[in-house]
């Protein structure tokens, strides 16, 4: 599992004396902004048609918040592959799917096994005759394994989109209530 987002720090007023009240109306702040990107992610992901084998999907989950270094940390983790599916990944002979994203086949085809399993759960027909069947599945698993090392996969951008500009602004303003003062937010993915 990897983390995929932290909130490293909350800079502002010191938490020296605030009251309890305070601090956990901030952790509940905190823990609905996890969960919304949670939700927002997965109903992305679902909205695209992202989803193969719904492991990524059913991965995402918001850990508990954590008070940290007079801060706190809010982590939502998820499969590591994420990355791949956020970002896309250019293939060897063609990058327009992915542009921009920091991946690329290289040397290395995706691995057949998982294509193969996508093929059955998607219920496709690789056609063949009853005693062949397993052999044609291994065949279009093949064809579609050159096809995506070549071309690459897609941005889906899941998770960026579930972190628009009026969400972080939100937090921000959410937090600042909690806390009745004024702060500042640095996240990191």
């Amino acid at each position: 599992m990897d983390k995929l987002l932290e909130i490293s720090s909350i800079q502002g007023t010191d938490f020296v004396g605030l009251d309890v009240a305070q601090l956990t109306g901030v952790k509940k702040v905190l823990g609905a902004f996890a969960k919304k990107v949670v939700e927002d992610s997965k109903a992305n992901l679902i909205r695209g048609n992202h989803i193969a084998s719904d492991s990524l999907n059913a991965s995402i989950k918001p850990l508990p918040v954590q008070e940290i270094g007079g801060g706190y940390m809010v982590e939502i983790q998820m499969n590591d592959y994420w990355k791949f599916v956020n970002e896309g990944v250019r293939g060897a002979k063609s990058g327009a799917k992915a542009q921009g994203s920091p991946f690329q086949y290289k040397t290395k085809m995706p691995p057949r096994q998982s294509i193969e399993e996508w093929i059955t759960n998607k219920g496709i027909n690789p056609g063949g005759t009853r005693g062949n069947r397993f052999e044609a599945r291994a065949s279009l698993a093949g064809v579609i394994q050159r096809r995506i090392y070549n071309f690459g996969t897609p941005r889906t951008l899941f998770l960026d989109k579930a972190l628009p500009e009026s969400l972080m602004k939100a937090l921000t303003e959410d937090v600042a209530e909690a806390f009745g003062k004024s702060i500042s937010i640095s996240i990191k993915v």
